[in-house]
């Protein structure tokens, strides 16, 4: 462990991390980079005494240590998903009829939810587990605790069993990037109301009963980069997902400090994935029908042959089952807490490097949102080059 640790440090000094200081700092020492040498002008702003002076112990690069997760994904066991009849939510349905599970399917769209659970039906058939597991669907706006609470009482009812191994709060709308700081008040209601409070109620609907059954459990929440990087556009989209973020922060700390307590959470930032939800924010934002419904639109986005699509996917793309591959590989062992999912446009290096360039706008006293301000942008794109 204390070798892995070593390792983590020189990957750091190499990354210019160590001792709060920039790649740019770095790099302006050592190769006399015009660029950098810029960069290292702007950040050389922090006070000698900030933080970032300080030294850092190479046992705090060491990965956290697993959370228990065995029997979670297990045939008999309850799922509850919302979001579940398009996208991520779909596909974690599926795969989690396929292992046997009890799967509880939670969309406000019914005509999809019809369409989700034949579709889940059909996985369980095939994995010749359909008398241990079953498929239900229930139609709920997340954003009501009273129907959520609705959700958990049909399901006990129905399932005979109020026992609950995965809870995955994925409900979610967005904009594509139509939503002002200042205005677009109703875009902003529905937003923080499906995505932030969605979550908020399904934490509070079942996670106490998930503890008081005294057997291993998983939370998961649906976050986003863009609750992270937070870049200019959507922004009551990236609010919510900021505050998913801290709440199952937040979450998962109580979760590990509570004695006897056997459930986990983990937070599941998604790269760029292709799903309905684009199509659905014209619908919602343009009004009208759209000309395809979500199911179709979906299918037309995923990486299938062209000639059975009639529409390629974005390159770059990830579709759904490739989050759920990552995902669910988290959740068999047990970390890390930060599920974040790359995609084929950009490289972990660089995600990093962005995640990492976000906190330092707060430590070198930058201008917010850095990246994508003309002041910086040419710094960043130095930083980023070659990632």
């Amino acid at each position: 462990q204390r070798m892995m640790a070593d390792s983590r440090l020189l990957a750091a000094l190499g990354a210019g991390v160590v001792a709060g200081v920039g790649l740019s700092m770095l790099l302006s020492s050592s190769s006399g980079s015009a660029a950098a040498s810029a960069e290292a002008k702007v950040e050389a702003k922090v006070e000698p005494s900030s933080p970032a002076a300080a030294v850092v112990d190479p046992a705090s690069l060491a990965p956290g240590k697993p959370v228990d997760t065995a029997g979670v994904l297990a045939p008999g066991r309850v799922a509850v998903i919302t979001g579940a009849a398009n996208g991520i939510g779909l596909s974690t349905a599926k795969r989690c009829a396929g292992l046997g599970m009890k799967v509880v399917l939670v969309d406000v769209d019914e005509d999809a939810l019809s369409r989700a659970e034949a579709e889940c039906q059909t996985a369980l058939s095939k994995a010749g587990l359909s008398s241990q597991g079953t498929v239900m669907s229930v139609q709920a706006d997340v954003g009501s605790f009273d129907e959520m609470e609705n959700v958990k009482q049909m399901a006990t009812l129905k399932l005979g069993t109020s026992d609950v191994a995965l809870l995955m709060n994925n409900a979610a709308v967005q904009t594509n990037g139509r939503c002002s700081p200042y205005g677009d008040r109703d875009r902003w209601s529905k937003i923080i109301g499906t995505n932030l409070w969605g979550v908020i109620n399904g934490v509070h609907v079942f996670c106490e009963g998930m503890i008081a059954q005294g057997t291993p459990a998983i939370i998961v929440n649906t976050g986003s980069k863009q609750g992270i990087t937070c870049p200019p556009g959507d922004t009551a989209y990236n609010v919510s997902k900021a505050g998913v973020k801290v709440l199952t922060e937040q979450l998962q700390h109580k979760l590990r400090n509570t004695p006897g307590c056997k459930v986990s959470a983990f937070l599941l930032v998604p790269g760029w994935t292709i799903t309905a939800i684009a199509q659905k924010a014209v619908e919602w934002v343009d009004g009208g029908e759209a000309p395809e419904d979500a199911a179709r639109v979906e299918a037309a986005l995923a990486k299938v042959p062209y000639e059975q699509s009639g529409r390629p996917t974005p390159a770059g793309a990830w579709v759904p089952d490739q989050v759920v591959d990552v995902l669910f590989d988290a959740l068999r062992t047990g970390a890390p807490f930060y599920v974040i999912c790359r995609d084929d446009e950009m490289s972990d290096a660089k995600m990093n490097a962005g995640i990492q360039w976000a906190a330092e706008d707060m430590i070198w006293k930058r201008v917010p949102l850095s990246r994508w301000s003309g002041e910086y942008s040419g710094l960043w794109g130095a930083r980023s080059a070659g990632l």
